[in-house]
């Protein structure tokens, strides 16, 4: 009669050890066991079978032992089994000590133990024995044997089961950290490529990638509700479509679908096993993409649903709490990501819209002011033209002369929207509205308590116009003093606040107009020739009007125009009889003096066809320019004392009547002087 195997296991426990201790595989570990236990016992088949808390599953190794008891196994010899298990089962397992066949059917249920649960692999007994570390469950060994009495198997077994508990308990741990991993590199990785754009099909396509490399997937989706929650796009992918075509949204009614449930609802909707209920129509597709369970997470930012992130598995077992957690915090950076997606792109329509509506107004202003273009074909406007193409790209300072309301603001601003700084501030100091002693600090700012009035630093003209323009009109009022503050600001670049002692620097480019002739006012002493200098470099001069008579039908007719399509009044054409007489004036407040004459007469008139009646027959005679000058002199003449006396003769300032009249005071004045009109003595 043949010899049992020997029973001894120590040699090969100590070799199990050796070989096992940083196995992180329950596979491997499990046929090393089926070795050490084969070599050793007379059984046919041995393994492990682990209980999983975190999954709520047993999972199964077993590895055949054949008859010529050879240690030869490889991986692909274990058999690797997964079985769902409820609370009672998994207690059952842990009650089971010693010598007992068990199964991880219910305990009592004799109809199912070990010998047709578990796989005997040709033989007829089954035993096992739990493995346990600080009373926690983590599974047991066991083994099947043909012998008729099976009580040899029992003490290696337990011996095996006290050797590789703290084993078998670190592969657990590993396989949980590895789960852990994966779950939290997903997790970044999903939030690298949600935050590389704010398009939107490609967040929403990069992150379907990721959540496709998901354990389980089959198929996945992001849901968007559309406006009035009526219907919602779909951007979808599963595992069939490799690669994943170009993602196009497609459009449902919220009508019996998981989304509309969500709607109502507002939480996470759980799919039950497709196989044996489909709740909603669309479930059946799913089916068909092998998904037998879902979760539906609901996609929430700003307290307001946008819709639903989706992902279907081939698992039938239910969703696992670390499951939720998951797919709960991919929803909630998904919502994230769309809605600062959706918000960039109303504020880029936003700011599209607004930059529409300001190119409008600046239209109308330009419009408003003549600063479009320069209107007329004379040759003066065209040499003009010429000189204002030549400067406005170079950096070099511009003296503007001509007479008043002949455009030399005008000429100034073409310039700089002419020049590589138009995008940056042109900022305006009209010379005489400031006083002497205020000067200095409208140009250069001030610091806090440098004098009496200045309770807080103020920003000057220059610093505001930092890389831009500052456009210095009528400077030839400048007196000396500031002259020479000016002067070093033109020549080093830098200045200080009125106060400070810190230096600051300028690149503002400078452009300067005058209606003086300021070549007299050196030779008088009261223009500095070295600034005269400094700003002349590049000279332009405004002709006059009476100049440049053939542009002003031109002139008229835009004007007009402009001012019938304010007053939304008809028009068609200008008479051309007053046109003709237009042409045959002075006209000493130049293009300006023009603009308020027809202003005037659009006013007046309720005809398609604009006429301005001067007594047009007074033209033909030689007397007749001074006839219609000295109407058009009595007409202003009365309009401005009208003006001056609701305003009290209060000419500067925001109630002045330069204001209420829409021009400059200096020009107020110089019309006064011309007209006569003086303050009453009585001051009414």
């Amino acid at each position: 009669m043949a010899e049992p195997p020997s029973t001894d296991l120590s040699p090969a426990l100590l070799s199990l050890v050796r070989a096992c201790c940083e196995e992180v595989r329950i596979s491997e570990l499990a046929r090393r066991v089926a070795c050490v236990l084969g070599t050793h016992t007379s059984c046919c088949a041995a393994g492990l079978a682990v209980f999983d808390e975190e999954r709520g599953e047993v999972r199964r190794f077993t590895a055949q032992l054949d008859t010529r008891r050879t240690s030869s196994f490889s991986l692909d010899d274990v058999d690797i089994v997964e079985l769902s298990v409820d609370a009672g089962e998994t207690e059952a397992a842990g009650l089971s000590e010693g010598l007992e066949e068990f199964s991880l059917s219910k305990a009592g249920d004799q109809a199912h133990s070990g010998v047709e649960s578990y796989p005997l692999f040709g033989g007829s007994f089954f035993v096992s024995v739990p493995i346990r570390m600080k009373d926690q469950l983590l599974g047991m060994v066991y083994a099947s044997s043909n012998e008729d009495e099976c009580l040899c198997l029992t003490g290696p077994l337990r011996d095996v089961g006290q050797v590789i508990t703290p084993i078998l308990y670190n592969c657990l741990i590993h396989e949980r950290f590895a789960r852990g991993d994966q779950r939290r590199d997903c997790l970044l990785e999903l939030a690298g490529v949600i935050s590389s754009s704010l398009d939107l099909k490609r967040v929403l396509g990069a992150a379907l990638r990721v959540v496709g490399g998901l354990e389980g997937h089959r198929a996945s989706a992001i849901c968007l509700l559309n406006n009035g929650n009526r219907t919602f796009r779909t951007f979808s992918q599963s595992r069939a479509q490799r690669p994943i075509p170009e993602l196009e949204p497609t459009i449902h009614r919220l009508d019996d679908t998981p989304i509309g449930w969500l709607l109502e609802h507002g939480k996470t909707y759980e799919s039950p096993e497709l196989t044996t209920d489909v709740p909603f129509a669309w479930d059946s597709d799913l089916h068909k993409q092998g998904v037998r369970r879902y979760l539906a997470v609901p996609l929430v930012a700003r307290g307001r649903i946008l819709g639903a992130f989706l992902f279907g598995r081939d698992d039938p077992r239910p969703w696992r709490k670390v499951e939720h957690w998951m797919y709960e915090n991919i929803a909630l950076q998904l919502a994230l990501a769309i809605d600062n997606i959706t918000k960039h792109e109303e504020l880029r329509q936003w700011s599209g819209q607004l930059e529409s509506q300001n190119a409008y107004l600046r239209e109308e202003i330009d419009v408003e002011r003549g600063f479009r273009e320069l209107i007329g074909t004379s040759p003066a406007m065209e040499s003009l033209r010429k000189d204002v193409q030549r400067v406005a790209p170079t950096d070099a300072s511009v003296l503007i002369t001509g007479e008043t309301g002949a455009g030399k603001e005008m000429i100034a601003r073409m310039i700089h929207q002419l020049s590589d700084r138009a995008t940056l501030p042109l900022i305006k100091v009209n010379c005489p509205s400031i006083p002497e002693t205020m000067f200095e600090s409208e140009l250069f700012g001030h610091e806090r308590g440098a004098f009496t009035s200045a309770v807080e630093k103020r920003i000057g003209r220059f610093e505001l116009a930092e890389n831009g323009t500052i456009f210095l009109d009528e400077i030839g009022e400048l007196s000396l003093a500031v002259q020479s503050k000016l002067l070093r600001v033109l020549q080093d670049g830098e200045f200080e606040r009125v106060g400070g002692s810190k230096t600051l620097k300028s690149n503002a480019r400078v452009i300067a107009a005058t209606n003086r002739e300021l070549s007299r006012a050196i030779e008088e002493g009261r223009f500095r020739s070295d600034l005269y200098y400094r700003l002349n470099v590049f000279p332009i001069h405004v002709p006059p009007l009476r100049e440049r008579r053939g542009d002003i039908p031109s002139l008229v007719t835009a004007f007009a125009e402009e001012f019938s399509r304010k007053s939304g009044k008809p028009f068609m054409r200008v008479d051309d009889s007053c046109l003709r007489d237009l042409q045959q004036l002075n006209w000493p407040g130049n293009v300006r003096e023009l603009r308020h004459v027809v202003e005037r007469a659009v006013i007046l008139s309720d005809n398609p066809v604009l006429t301005i009646e001067y007594g047009a027959s007074d033209a033909d005679t030689p007397d007749g320019q001074a006839g219609i000058q000295s109407r058009l002199d009595e007409v202003q003449a009365a309009e401005i004392r009208r003006v001056l006396n609701d305003c009290r003769w209060v000419v500067e300032g925001p109630r002045g009547a330069a204001c209420a009249l829409g021009i400059k005071p200096s020009t107020l004045r110089f019309r006064m002087n011309r007209l006569g009109i003086e303050r009453p003595q009585d001051g009414s």
